[in-house]
């Protein structure tokens, strides 16, 4: 009894709920730190967070055309300061861990030559982005996304594709439990 009491008046827990009512649909046990800004730009824009995600303090979501979607899969950890900035679509998937300072956007909020302003971003299952990490229309399936410094190349042989910041993305083996 104590400690249900306990867990429903954690503030983590209070934060998550407040979280689950601005979200479309949200699975159980979602905790977060502290109230992420959500800046809606614009009507039906949606909002998903899957089974027992945490995150940190300090985020910030901006969905900012009709449509744009924001999904965060299971078991999903973002940490402080990480931004996601979609006019389309961002989807985490389960598992994953977002350190922090990281920015992810689907869009530039200009055009270059032919390119599209914006195109989905997709970290599938098993990713887990470095610290001040930038990701931008891409795609990654189970790999480490890592930034180097001062915007030094370091690709490795199994890179999959080079972060616009000058970081890597290299696969990872699978996690175990």
């Amino acid at each position: 009894m104590i400690g249900e009491l306990r867990w429903a008046l954690d503030y983590r827990n209070r934060n998550g709920r407040w979280l689950a009512r601005q979200a479309q649909r949200c699975g159980s046990r979602l905790l977060a730190e502290g109230r992420p800004r959500i800046s809606r730009g614009a009507p039906d824009t949606h909002l998903v967070f899957g089974d027992d995600v945490y995150l940190y303090y300090d985020l910030g979501f901006f969905l900012d055309s009709p449509g744009a979607t924001i999904e965060i899969g299971d078991r999903t950890y973002v940490n402080r300061r990480t931004e996601i900035i979609c006019q389309d679509s961002v989807r985490i998937g389960a598992d994953c861990l977002v350190s922090w300072e990281v920015m992810i956007a689907d869009t530039d909020y200009h055009a270059v030559g032919d390119a599209p302003v914006s195109a989905p971003v997709v970290l599938e299952d098993l990713v887990w982005v470095g610290a001040r990490a930038t990701s931008r229309r891409s795609h990654c399936a189970r790999c480490l996304v890592e930034t180097s410094p001062a915007g030094e190349r370091r690709p490795t042989s199994s890179a999959r594709a080079s972060t616009p910041t000058g970081g890597s993305w290299s696969p990872i083996p699978r996690w175990t439990r």
